[in-house]
């Protein structure tokens, strides 16, 4: 693993987070600057928390030679831009944003967990609250700017969801897997599971897709 590929996979999980804000500001009719400043803070706010509670203000990702905050400002303005253009485009029906959001959830918390305990700046339970907090601050942003209860307080898998996640990296760090172990497990236990608690949520009558 090399700090370059951290790097990428952030800029990528700022893009994701971006994406799915935007995505559903859209399908709550924002116009298209509303939604695009909502996608951009909410992809920003989760690096932000991240590195706030690893001690660090002046960067959103320390130890990077090639690290520039502007690329993550770019980052979040595709990924929101992206997102608007894509709830246009795309049926009502169509089960988009969970995917989305689910797929942001998962890479921003594993990432956020793998940042925390690489850089030996957290321990295990360190490591675990600062994925989580990186993988839903986003979240609850997005789902109170928009007037919704947040996802975080529903019983649909998605603070569990970042937890475990979260917890499959840091036990996989313990026992020293390489770094894409440790990524994809994270990922897919997030992943699935909030899929998971969205399908279930939408069956029972307690999400509206938007």
């Amino acid at each position: 693993m090399t700090w370059s590929t951290v790097l990428f996979l952030d800029y990528l999980s700022c893009a994701l987070l971006g994406l799915a804000a935007a995505f559903r500001g859209g399908r709550h009719s924002l116009p298209f600057t509303g939604a695009l400043i909502l996608g951009m803070i909410c992809a920003l706010i989760s690096p932000v928390a991240r590195s706030v509670m690893l001690g660090f203000s002046a960067q959103i990702l320390p130890r990077m030679d090639a690290f520039d905050e502007r690329a993550y400002v770019a980052a979040s303005f595709a990924g929101a831009c992206a997102g608007w253009l894509l709830q246009r485009r795309v049926s009502e029906k169509a089960p988009v944003f969970p995917v989305l959001e689910g797929a942001s959830l998962a890479l921003s918390t594993a990432l956020g967990t793998h940042v925390a305990l690489a850089l030996g700046l957290a321990t295990p339970l360190g490591g675990v609250l600062t994925g989580c907090m990186a993988g839903t601050v986003g979240g609850v942003l997005r789902d109170l700017c928009l007037s919704e209860r947040p996802a975080l307080l529903e019983i649909n898998f998605y603070g569990s969801a970042a937890a475990v996640g979260a917890m499959a990296v840091t036990g996989l760090h313990v026992l020293h897997a390489d770094f894409w172990t440790q990524m994809a497990a994270g990922v897919f236990c997030v992943l699935a599971l909030r899929l998971f608690g969205s399908r279930r949520s939408k069956r029972l009558g307690i999400f509206s897709e938007f």
